[in-house]
């Protein structure tokens, strides 16, 4: 059987300063070469997120970590930011 149909979805958590214009112009293109029938839709977008340097949370979690370090990607800690919290 060969299906006359079928949907991809994946998630993309960018990071700041990632280019995401220059990302979806690679992979529609890419798709183009396949089959210029296919269609392209963003379901969501959100911005990307990075924590502030003097973040409290190498303190807070001092007593149960070796190390922390950055983790630029998109998370919802990006939508508490864009709607005002400064905790982050």
């Amino acid at each position: 059987m060969i299906a006359a149909r079928a949907e991809l979805e994946w998630s993309l958590r960018p990071y700041p300063g990632f280019d995401r214009a220059g990302w979806e112009r690679e992979v529609a293109a890419l798709v183009a070469a396949l089959d210029p029938a296919i269609a392209l839709t963003t379901l969501i977008d959100h911005p990307p997120f990075a924590a502030r340097a003097e973040s409290a949370l190498p303190a807070l979690v001092a007593p149960f970590a070796d190390s922390v370090g950055p983790l630029h990607f998109w998370t919802e800690a990006a939508l508490y930011a864009l709607h005002g919290s400064t905790r982050w």
